[in-house]
C-alpha cells in the first residue's frame, strides 16, 4: 500500500449536496494545447454554496507540471507541483491530482447566475500531460434540505492483498450515498463490502471511474480491495471516497385527471396536477411521447405548485391521425433530486 487518502472535510450543512465526476481522455502537449470542459450544476437556480472543491486528476511523465488552469475565466493555478502524486508500477508515470477550493468563485454575482462552469486547461511546455478526470463537488445552500457530507482525498494505491477499510459517520437521511473514484491500469476487479453486502465490480483498463453505492444508516464501515490473481500483475488507485446524505422535503406531483381531445393532427391534452409534497418543485417538465418519440415538451416554473394546491396545464401538439395512445410524463426537480410519473392518454 503506497500512497494516502487525506480527510478533506466532513460537516453537517443546510442545503444538498452535488458530487459531479467527468471522466477524460485527453492528451495535452505541443500539438494539442489547450482544453476546454463544461460542468453541469444541476438545478443549481441561482443557490449559494457554502462548500465547493475541485479536483483534477493527471498522468504525465514527470512530477512538473507546467499548465495553466481557469475556472470561469479565473486563473486558479497555484502551483506546478501537485499536492498528490503517486508512481504507477511499471507504467514510468506519474498519477498527479490537484485540488482547489472553488467555494468564492462559484459564489459571484456572475457565477451564480448560472447553471454551468468552464474549466479551461493550457498546456504551457515540459512534458505532456494526459487529463483523466474532474470531480466537482459542491453543497447548495437551502433551508428546505439537511447533509452531512464527509470527503477524503489523496493517491492510495492498493496491490494483492491490500485491504482499504473506512468507517462511516451517522448519516442524516435515508438518502446515503458513497462515492469512489478509482483508477487500474488493465481491467480488474474490486471488492467492495461493507458488513451486511458485498459487491464485485469490473473497471476498465486505463480509465478512472467512479462508483457511486447506496448506504443505509446502519453502515459502519466500506471496505475495498483489488481481486488480482498470483499470476496476474495489477493494482488498484483510490483517488476519492465522498460519503453524504440529504434530508429533503420533497415534492410529490399526483395526476389528478387527464383530458384528451383531437381535430385532425391537432391534439389538446388537459391536465390537473396536484402537489401532495411537503415542498415547491424547481421546475416542471411535462413531456408527450408517442412510442418513445417525443411530440412536445412544456416547461414550468414551479412556484405555482405549492403543496396542496391542483394546477391545470393545458398543452397543444400535432400526432397523427393514426395515433390511438400516447405517454404523457411529467418531471420535477428539487435541488439535486429529479423525480417523474408517467401516464397512458387513450385518443378517441
Amino acid at each position: 500500500m503506497k500512497g494516502r487518502l487525506n480527510k478533506g472535510v466532513s460537516i453537517r450543512a443546510q442545503g444538498d449536496v452535488l458530487s459531479l465526476w467527468k471522466p477524460l481522455s485527453e492528451i495535452l502537449g505541443s500539438y494539442n494545447s489547450k482544453a476546454t470542459i463544461t460542468l453541469n450544476l444541476h438545478n443549481r437556480r441561482a443557490r449559494r454554496v457554502s462548500h465547493s472543491v475541485l479536483e483534477v486528476l493527471v498522468e504525465t511523465t514527470s512530477t512538473h507540471v507546467d499548465w495553466k488552469l481557469k475556472l470561469n475565466g479565473v486563473n486558479i493555478t497555484r502551483e506546478f507541483k501537485p499536492p498528490y502524486t503517486l508512481e504507477l508500477p511499471d507504467h514510468n508515470k506519474y498519477l498527479c491530482k490537484f485540488v482547489y477550493d472553488i467555494t468564492e468563485l462559484l459564489n459571484t454575482d456572475e457565477a451564480t447566475s448560472r447553471e454551468w462552469v468552464n474549466v479551461a486547461i493550457r498546456h504551457e511546455g515540459g512534458n505532456p500531460l494526459s487529463l483523466k478526470g474532474i470531480l466537482l463537488n459542491a453543497i447548495y445552500e437551502d433551508y428546505e434540505a439537511t447533509s452531512t457530507y464527509s470527503h477524503f482525498t489523496g493517491l492510495l494505491l492498493l496491490e494483492r492483498g491490500d485491504e482499504y477499510s473506512h468507517s462511516i459517520d451517522q448519516l442524516s437521511g435515508a438518502d446515503a450515498h458513497a462515492k469512489l473514484i478509482m483508477y487500474t491500469p488493465r481491467a480488474s476487479r474490486v471488492l467492495i463490502s461493507s458488513g451486511s453486502w458485498s459487491e464485485l465490480v469490473t473497471l476498465l483498463q486505463g480509465q478512472v471511474e467512479e462508483r457511486v453505492f447506496t448506504v443505509s444508516n446502519s453502515t459502519s464501515f466500506i471496505k475495498v480491495s483489488p481481486q488480482v490473481s498470483e499470476n496476474q500483475q495489477g493494482y488498484l488507485v483510490l483517488s476519492s471516497f465522498t460519503v453524504y446524505s440529504t434530508n429533503l422535503k420533497t415534492p410529490h406531483l399526483d395526476l389528478e385527471s387527464i383530458e384528451a381531445s383531437r381535430q385532425g393532427s391537432e391534439v389538446r391534452v388537459k391536465v390537473r396536477i396536484v402537489n401532495t409534497g411537503e415542498s415547491k418543485p424547481d421546475r416542471v417538465i411535462i413531456s408527450v411521447f408517442d412510442r418513445g418519440t417525443l411530440l412536445g415538451m412544456y416547461r414550468y416554473d414551479g412556484s405555482n405548485y405549492e403543496p396542496g394546491r391542483i394546477v391545470e396545464e393545458v398543452l397543444s401538439l400535432k400526432a397523427s391521425p393514426q395515433t390511438a395512445e400516447l405517454t404523457l410524463r411529467v418531471a420535477w426537480s428539487k435541488l439535486t433530486k429529479t423525480m417523474f410519473t408517467d401516464r397512458k392518454i387513450i385518443l378517441s
